[in-house]
């Protein structure tokens, strides 16, 4: 990749990072609208681009559904984490 572009995918990067922690935060459960950035990342910057920004946001699921913050946090540990296992399941067939 040129620089520029590099310059650009790390941009995003932080961008869906920034989004995601913002995602698992909201007292709303809106964790599927990751969904599309992740799509944009396998469509503008390729496969690479798209395993790490899969990968991002898995990380970023897990420590927010750890730390007891996100929609995934209502139940029971057994059945809080089938759902994010779920989740990350989607997120990874769809990446």
């Amino acid at each position: 990749l040129p620089v520029a572009r590099r310059w650009e995918a790390a941009l995003y990067g932080l961008v869906l990072i920034a989004f995601t922690v913002w995602v698992f935060y909201s007292p709303r459960p809106y964790m599927y609208a990751v969904f599309p950035l992740t799509a944009v990342a396998a469509f503008r910057y390729g496969l690479a681009a798209a395993t790490c920004a899969t990968a991002l946001v898995a990380l970023a699921a897990t420590v927010q559904t750890t730390l007891g913050h996100g929609p995934f946090t209502a139940y029971t540990p057994v059945h809080n984490l089938l759902l994010l296992q779920l989740f990350l399941g989607l997120l990874t067939l769809k990446g």
